[in-house]
């Protein structure tokens, strides 16, 4: 009986533990929490980390599938922009919606880049692909 009542403390003292962690490993992905690698990433600040390297890869990302994304998601860059001007875009966005920053950065970023470069016409296949 000792020994069952100490299994059931135990289990519940660490189920309690997991919930706690699993609430901490999601902010990381926060807007907030990206907010200072970002800056770190455009400014090229050394030494460089992996969330600033990520931050990168995101934006990146989102660049080469922006024109293909859901409508209310879909954002057409200008030709020549490049990725240091699109975490630009996301870090302002981030500063100017300080009540969305506990959202995930992949959700802030697409919504930023989409309201400073909006599709103006009809996305197609075709307008997707490159052309020799």
């Amino acid at each position: 009986m000792k020994n069952t009542m100490l299994a059931a403390g135990l289990a519940l003292a660490l189920s309690g533990s997991t919930v706690a962690t699993a609430n901490a490993q999601d902010d990381w992905k926060s807007g907030g929490a990206f907010l200072r690698p970002c800056r770190a990433w455009v400014e090229q600040r050394r030494p460089a980390t992996f969330v600033s390297g990520l931050c990168a890869g995101i934006v990146g990302t989102l660049f080469q599938f922006g024109p293909m994304l859901r409508q209310e998601l879909a954002f057409c860059p200008p030709e020549g922009t490049n990725i240091f001007q699109g975490t630009r875009v996301v870090i302002r966005y981030i500063e100017t919606h300080p009540e969305r920053r506990h959202e995930d950065i992949e959700v802030l970023a697409a919504n930023a880049l989409r309201a400073e470069w909006p599709c103006q016409k009809p996305r197609s296949v075709q307008s997707v692909r490159n052309t020799p």
